[in-house]
């Protein structure tokens, strides 16, 4: 998780919750606010293109974390 924070210049604190409340809820949820929370600060009016892309980036890592982990913890 430390690696992805990291490469993806996440909200640290922000992406611990994040990944937490996943865990504890059996899911990642890709809807809502709390995804939007721990990507980092970026330009909305560069092209929302370059958002979207980050967050996809982002959503699939941490799935992939979280498929690793589910069930260990």
């Amino acid at each position: 998780l430390e690696t992805i924070i990291k490469d993806e210049k996440l909200k640290h604190d922000e992406a611990q919750k994040f990944i937490e409340n996943s865990f504890r809820d059996g899911e990642i949820k890709t809807t809502g606010t709390d995804l939007d929370k721990i990507l980092p600060p970026m330009s909305r009016f560069s092209g929302g293109s370059n958002r979207a892309l980050k967050k996809q980036t982002v959503i699939d890592k941490l799935k992939s974390f979280f498929e690793k982990y589910f069930g260990l913890i």
